[in-house]
C-alpha cells in the first residue's frame, strides 16, 4: 500500500505558492501602471516632437514681411507650443529659429534620438533636425503637389545636413493638447553626403574641411573652388568696420548674426559681360582656430538681360538664395 505525504507538508507549499503569487501581484499593482503611463506620456511627446518636425518645411524664414512670417508660425507651431512667447522671440531673429531658410535642402523631419524624462511632467528629447533636397528622395515620393515624403513607398537616400535640434516638452493644462512644447535648442549643422559637397585638407595650417563643388542654383555659381579657409590663433575677438546698408560702394562690410555665430562679411563686387562677380569673406571667431574666414567668390546671371519668364526666375532665385547658412556650414566643418 503507497504511503500518503504529509499533509502538512502538501499545505506549507501551497501557503508559499499564495504568498508568492501576492507579492508579484503586489509589485505588478505598484509598478505596472507606472510602467505603461512612463511610455504612453514618451509616445505622445514624441509625437508632438515629430508633429513640429514635419511642419518646419512649412515656415519660410526668408520672408522680407515680418507678419507674414508671424502668421505662418502661428499657423504651423501654435499649437505645438504652451508659450506664445517663443514665437515673439523667433521672429526677433529668424536666421536663429525652426524653419526653412532656402528652398533646397529643406527641413523634412526631426530624427529623434533620444527622449529624457526629467520629473513626471517634463521630458527632453535630443535628435537632428534632417534637411533633404531632390536628389535623395525616390521617384515615389513625387506627388500632384509636388515632393511628399509622406506618399506610402516614398524613400530617402540619405540627407543633405542635420542640424541637431533639443526640444523640451512639458505637461499641459490645455484642453485637447496634454503635451506643449517649451523650449527649443538649435545647434550646428554637419554636412551630410550630398553629392555635391566635397572634403579637403588644406596641409598648410592641417585641417580639413568640406564644401559644395556646385551651388544648387540655376543663376548663381561659384567662381573658385575649393573656397579658401584662412585662421589666426592670436585674435579671440571679431572686429567689424561696417558700411552703410544703403552703400553703393564696390566693397561693403556688414556684420550678422548665422545660427549664433557672429560674422564680418565684406563682399567686393565687379562687372562682367553677363552680370556680376562677388569676392566674399566670411569671418568669424571659433574656439579652436581663432579668427577664422572662409574666402569664395560667387558669379551672378544678369537677370535683366533674361526674357520675362527667366528673368522673374533669376530675381526671386538671387533673392531667395542663402549664401550664409552655406559659409557656415563650411566653417562648422573644419576639422584637425
Amino acid at each position: 500500500m503507497a504511503s500518503k505525504k504529509p499533509t502538512k507538508q502538501v499545505n506549507n507549499k501551497m501557503v508559499s505558492i499564495v504568498i508568492a503569487v501576492l507579492i508579484l501581484g503586489g509589485l505588478a499593482y505598484l509598478f505596472f501602471p507606472k510602467f505603461h503611463a512612463d511610455e504612453k506620456n514618451q509616445a505622445l511627446v514624441q509625437n508632438v516632437v515629430e508633429t513640429f518636425g514635419k511642419r518646419l518645411q512649412n515656415v519660410n524664414l526668408a520672408a522680407e514681411d515680418i507678419d507674414v512670417l508671424s502668421v505662418s508660425m502661428e499657423e504651423n507651431y501654435g499649437k505645438l507650443l504652451e508659450d506664445p512667447l517663443l514665437i515673439v522671440s523667433w521672429l526677433r531673429n529668424p536666421q536663429n529659429a525652426p524653419g526653412r531658410m532656402v528652398s533646397s535642402p529643406w527641413p523634412d523631419h526631426i530624427e529623434i534620438l533620444s527622449t529624457t524624462k526629467i520629473t513626471d511632467t517634463k521630458y527632453e528629447v535630443r535628435g537632428n533636425i534632417v534637411e533633404i533636397t531632390s536628389d535623395e528622395v525616390s521617384d515615389a515620393c513625387v506627388g500632384v503637389a509636388g515632393i511628399d515624403t509622406e506618399i506610402e513607398g516614398c524613400t530617402l537616400d540619405g540627407f543633405a545636413a542635420k542640424r541637431p535640434i533639443s526640444v523640451t516638452v512639458e505637461k499641459s493644462g490645455k484642453k485637447g493638447h496634454p503635451w506643449l512644447i517649451t523650449a527649443v535648442t538649435l545647434g550646428q549643422y554637419s554636412i551630410g553626403k550630398e553629392p555635391h559637397w566635397q572634403s579637403t585638407r588644406d596641409d598648410e595650417v592641417g585641417f580639413t574641411y568640406e564644401y559644395p563643388d556646385r551651388l544648387d542654383a540655376e543663376y548663381i555659381s561659384f567662381e573658385n573652388i575649393p573656397p579658401m579657409i584662412t585662421v589666426n590663433s592670436k585674435v579671440k575677438k571679431l572686429t567689424c568696420k561696417t558700411t552703410k546698408e544703403t552703400s553703393s560702394l564696390p566693397e561693403r562690410v556688414s556684420k550678422q548674426t548665422i545660427n549664433d555665430n557672429e560674422y564680418c562679411i565684406t563682399a567686393k563686387s565687379d562687372g562682367t559681360a553677363d552680370g556680376s562677380i562677388t569676392d566674399f569673406t566670411y569671418s568669424t571667431i571659433t574656439e579652436e582656430y581663432g579668427l577664422t574666414s572662409v574666402l569664395f567668390s560667387v558669379n551672378y546671371l544678369q537677370c535683366n538681360n533674361l526674357e520675362s519668364e527667366e528673368e522673374t526666375k533669376c530675381s526671386e532665385e538671387r533673392e531667395n538664395f542663402d549664401l550664409d547658412t552655406i559659409a557656415d556650414k563650411i566653417i562648422a566643418s573644419i576639422k584637425n
